[in-house]
C-alpha cells in the first residue's frame, strides 16, 4: 500500500521521540485496511511488547463525527503502561491529553460466532478497573457489569 513504510516510519520516529506529527501528509491512510497495515507495522518497527489493547473512538458520538462505524483498536505497548500512582514526567509527554480509562481484563475467552454476547456472558468473561491516579483506588474493584452491548468493544465504548 503506497505510504504505509513513511506513514510507518514517521509514527514509529515520533513514538520513540514524543515529537507530535502534525500530518502524514500522501502518507495518510486512506480507509481502514490501510491505517491497520500502518499500525502493525509500527509494531514491527518499535519491536516492543503488546500487553493489550485499547479502544479508540469510543462513544458513538466520537464514531460519528470521525465517520466510523465502530471503536478502533490499538496496541499497549510494556514500556508505556506504568502502575496506577506513577509519577511521569511532564517533559516525556508534550501532548499529552487528560483522559478517564477503564481496564477490561479477559477472564475466559469468547470465540468469534455468528451472533453478539450476551451481556451477562461478557460480564462473566472479563472485569473492568476504573483507573485512578489515587492510590487508594489502585487494585481492582469488585467486578462491575457491563452494560448491554452487541460486542466486548463496544461494550467497553459504552461504559
Amino acid at each position: 500500500m503506497p505510504g504505509t513504510d513513511i506513514a510507518a516510519r514517521r509514527l514509529a520516529d515520533a513514538w520513540r521521540s514524543g515529537e507530535p506529527i502534525r500530518d502524514l501528509g500522501a502518507a495518510r491512510p486512506r480507509g481502514r485496511d490501510e491505517a491497520y497495515a500502518i499500525q502493525d507495522a509500527v509494531t514491527e518497527l518499535l519491536g516492543l511488547p503488546v500487553v493489550g489493547w485499547k479502544v479508540g473512538a469510543a462513544t458513538p458520538a466520537i464514531m460519528r463525527q470521525r465517520s466510523l462505524d465502530q471503536p478502533i483498536p490499538g496496541p499497549l505497548f510494556g514500556p508505556r503502561v506504568y502502575s496506577s500512582g506513577a509519577t511521569l514526567p511532564a517533559a516525556d509527554f508534550p501532548a499529552a491529553n487528560l483522559e478517564t480509562e477503564f481496564a477490561f481484563r479477559t477472564l475466559a475467552e469468547l470465540p468469534p460466532r455468528g451472533r453478539p454476547y450476551e451481556p451477562a456472558a461478557l460480564a462473566a468473561a472479563s472485569e473492568c478497573w476504573p483507573r485512578s491516579t489515587s492510590p487508594s483506588r489502585a487494585t481492582p474493584r469488585r467486578r462491575t457489569r457491563l452494560p448491554r452491548s452487541p460486542t466486548a468493544a463496544t461494550a467497553a465504548a459504552r461504559f
